[in-house]
């Protein structure tokens, strides 16, 4: 019964008054039109527009990996000594789990 009281009581929004609130509740900033050009002209090949994933290769993942710089545990508490020990036997496993989660947009826990 106490849900019939809820819906009853509830108002009725249009999507243009949401949007228009939403919009509105933020406040203006200035937009880095340099920064946009140059996102919009430097996509990686196969992409069309600023929303859209390319699947990485095993090369992208292993160059990414080379750029860690800090030793510390991540998320899932393994070395960075340990992950370099493991990603030769690991690095195809770990580029697909990447590239479904750029295709789902589904993130592991770690």
């Amino acid at each position: 019964m106490l849900w019939m009281q809820y819906v009853e009581k509830r108002t009725s929004i249009s999507v243009e008054a949401l949007n228009s609130h939403y919009i509105n509740s933020v406040p203006d900033t200035d937009i880095d039109l340099g920064l946009l050009d140059h996102c919009q002209f430097n996509l990686k090949p196969g992409i069309e527009g600023l929303c859209e994933f390319v699947e990485v290769n095993e090369t992208e993942v292993l160059e990414v990996f080379g750029t860690i710089a800090s030793s510390a545990a991540g998320n899932d508490n393994l070395s960075q000594k340990l992950w370099t020990l493991v990603m030769p036997h690991c690095l195809e496993h770990l580029t697909h789990i990447i590239n479904c989660s750029l295709t789902t947009g589904v993130v592991p826990k770690a």
